[in-house]
Order: structure tokens, then C-alpha cells, then sequence
């Protein structure tokens, strides 16, 4: 079996091993390009139907570096976003705003 042979649902596992939490559809689709970006989006989709990904939104940096903590909506960004190391602050209005899924963690019983 190639690597081209992987279903959705191994990709998925493959993108998220490492403890990735964080699932951006367009590098998604760049490192599984045989799946088309909408066939990529209706699986992510389904998984946040199913509550195994939730939709979120992420911050990323005018150097192109993800930022921030995931927020539900576009609107809840703060004004200013802290770097990874909270040690300087971006104006929101110089970053991007990206789309994406997030993994749902498992709560214990």
C-alpha cells in the first residue's frame, strides 16, 4: 500500500499524531494532496458533527506563526494576541485569522 492509498480517516490520524491539536484544512490538503480540499472539508465536517473536532479559529502572526489560543468566533479575538511565549503582543489587525478544526479531548468518567 502507498502512501496515496491512505483514506481520510488514516490521514487524519497520521496529521494528528504528535498531539496536534490544531487542524488548518489548507495544510491539511497540502500534505495529502490526493484528496481533494472539498472532499477534506466535508470529512472534517462530519467529524465535527460526529464531536470528535469542534470548528475554532486561529490567530496567525504577521511572520506566519500560529498564535493565540483557538477562539469560537472571529469576533471573540482580542485586540491584541500574545506570541507563543507571551513575551510580545501583535495587533489582531496585522494578523490573519484562519479557520480550522480543533481536536476534542476525551473527558474522563
Amino acid at each position: 500500500m502507498s502512501k496515496n492509498d491512505l483514506t481520510l480517516n488514516e490521514c487524519f490520524t497520521v496529521f494528528t499524531a504528535g498531539n496536534r491539536k490544531f487542524i488548518d484544512p489548507k495544510r491539511f490538503v497540502n500534505n495529502f494532496p490526493w484528496h481533494t480540499p472539498e472532499a477534506v472539508v466535508e470529512f472534517l465536517s462530519g467529524l465535527a458533527d460526529a464531536g470528535k473536532v469542534e470548528r475554532v479559529y486561529r490567530v496567525v502572526s504577521p511572520d506566519g506563526v500560529i498564535i493565540g489560543e483557538p477562539y469560537n468566533s472571529p469576533s471573540d479575538v482580542p485586540e491584541k494576541v500574545p506570541d507563543r511565549f507571551y513575551s510580545h503582543y501583535y495587533d489582531a489587525d496585522d494578523c490573519d485569522i484562519i479557520p480550522g478544526f480543533q481536536t476534542v479531548t476525551p473527558h474522563a468518567n
